[in-house]
């Protein structure tokens, strides 16, 4: 990431990274990568787009299972056997033929992890401020995990009596393969991007393989749309008022059909208002950064925005806390 500059194909496709190149199929997975010396890695992706095995330069092969909801439910190497029971988006327990059984506790509605217990252990988990582990602490308050995660996510552990495998907000760190867990996706802290497109497409950004603008400000737990909604200050005080943001459906002016408004532009966009069809600049004065899947949106054909810029909901559409992301006023 430090040394060569980037290139790309078409489409944001990754090509070259630092010296190492990059193959992908049709649907943007990728399916090789290759270095100088000529060792090669290779993918192989499920017809729903998952990834369920990556083999190694040496031969090795990780493989991947899942539910029918997308969850990881199991990982298999030559070194151990790993499966999972979740928790709506989030693992309750871990359960390794090496470690043996694992539960994680996260903070209420959130995918901040705060303890890890493993038979008679206990471990509580620190965060920084988006939610990536920087310490553990054992029973008696010694420290058995420290580091420090990196613009990149990637972590540098200084101290490791425990794993913590945790990463940014919902990314799990499998060391076979180095790349992170993201619930839908895979993400490589390598190349800052994911292994694949934004399964939701355009509703995610247009950026299809880039993880969030800032990731000392804000997370993309889910790996899905990051979308935003703009709002004056008594907009911003009604829907912080609550624990879940609740945005009310409006009839806007003219031909606009009856919903709730996102975009996928974020708040450091220049022109906003004018993008977003010549909005009042009190009315872009706030933002909410949310994760929301796409089967709740649907794009807006011409009138407020441009193509592809304007989402919305035909209802009032209510967002969790695990969906939250990040809130604020726009720096001007």
């Amino acid at each position: 990431m430090q040394g060569e500059p980037q290139t790309y194909k078409k489409g944001g496709v990754l090509a070259a990274a630092d010296g190492v190149t990059y193959e992908h199929d049709r649907d943007g997975n990728r399916t090789a990568k290759m270095w100088p010396d000529g060792r090669r890695e290779t993918y192989t992706w499920s017809a729903a787009g998952r990834l369920v095995a990556v083999t190694k330069a040496d031969g090795k092969v990780v493989r991947f299972e899942y539910d029918a909801l997308g969850r990881r439910v199991k990982k298999t190497s030559d070194a151990e056997e790993q499966t999972w029971i979740w928790d709506g988006d989030v693992p309750l327990h871990e359960l390794s033929t090496r470690e043996g059984p694992i539960a994680w506790v996260f903070e209420p509605g959130t995918f901040t992890p705060a303890a890890k217990v493993q038979g008679l252990r206990r471990w509580a988990i620190v965060t920084d401020q988006v939610g990536a582990p920087c310490a553990a602490f054992d029973e008696w308050g010694g420290v058995a995990w420290q580091g420090e995660v990196d613009v990149y996510g990637k972590a540098a552990a200084d101290v490791e009596k425990t794993a913590v495998p945790w990463r940014f907000p919902g990314q799990y760190e499998d060391a076979e393969t180095g790349l992170f867990y993201n619930r839908f996706r895979y993400y490589d802290p390598e190349t800052g991007r994911y292994t694949s497109k934004d399964p939701i497409g355009l509703l995610g950004g247009i950026e299809a393989y880039g993880y969030v603008p800032d990731p000392a400000v804000a997370s993309d737990p889910l790996g899905l749309a990051i979308v935003y909604h703009y709002t004056s200050a008594k907009g911003f005080k009604a829907i912080t008022a609550q624990r879940d943001w609740l945005f009310k459906a409006s009839k806007p002016p003219g031909d606009h059909p009856y919903g709730a408004y996102f975009t996928t532009l974020p708040p450091t966009h220049k022109n906003l208002a004018a993008k977003l069809g010549g909005l009042p600049r009190e009315k872009v004065e706030y933002y909410f950064q949310m994760d929301i899947p796409d089967s709740l949106l649907k794009p807006l054909r011409g009138g407020r925005g441009e193509a592809g810029v304007s989402v919305y909901h035909p209802a009032d559409l209510t967002v969790r806390r695990e969906q939250q992301i990040a809130h604020g006023k726009r720096c001007k």
